[in-house]
């Protein structure tokens, strides 16, 4: 005897996934809170999604094409790179301090998976999402390249000490004031 068709939204269900995924990490978030959190049988996730290796991997990819989307997208809401960066990192960081899970890219690569190499190559996809959205940021105040790509990284990884210290009850004040001098660093425009 078939069982039930699923009738369930699967963006809404990569959401929950995502957020379950990325609270918990791999390795804790088990099939049975999985099913608990996102109202589905077993059977139903694998025939939906595949394994917890293929519904991780869906996970991650649903927040490269939502989240580090949209976080990106402020940079475009800023006319200058100065006030570009201000943006996303003040708007990340309050929205960090809410949901307290850190940054999904760096809380997957700080803990391996069954599913690694997958992961690896999907975090290698996010970093260079994220540099290339910092290149075009900070492109009109470097003409050498490698001062471009260096203050690329140097906000990539600010943004990821941002994203896990903002953890912390206390550290937004310190953190605002880290931002504030990086960007007071940058070049002048051109």
């Amino acid at each position: 005897m078939p069982g039930r068709p699923a009738k369930f939204d699967t963006e809404e269900t990569l959401e929950k996934a995502m957020l379950l995924f990325w609270e918990y990490g791999y390795s804790d978030t088990g099939l049975a809170l999985l099913e608990r959190h996102l109202g589905l049988g077993r059977q139903s996730i694998y025939n939906t999604f595949g394994d917890k290796n293929a519904l991780f991997l869906k996970a991650y990819q649903h927040y490269l094409d939502t989240r580090l989307a949209a976080a990106l997208a402020l940079l475009r809401e800023k006319d200058t790179p100065h006030s570009a960066l201000q943006h996303l990192f003040r708007r990340s960081l309050d929205c960090a301090h809410h949901e307290h899970h850190g940054c999904f890219i760096g809380n997957t690569l700080a803990a391996p998976s069954a599913a690694q190499e997958e992961v690896d190559k999907l975090a290698e996809k996010a970093i260079q999402i994220f540099l290339a959205a910092l290149r075009e940021t900070l492109s009109p105040l470097y003409d050498n390249e490698q001062d471009l790509l260096a203050a690329s990284w140097s906000f990539l990884s600010l943004f990821q000490g941002v994203q896990l210290l903002a953890k912390h009850p206390h550290a937004r004040e310190n953190l605002l004031a880290a931002l504030d001098l990086s960007v007071a660093q940058l070049p002048p425009e051109k």
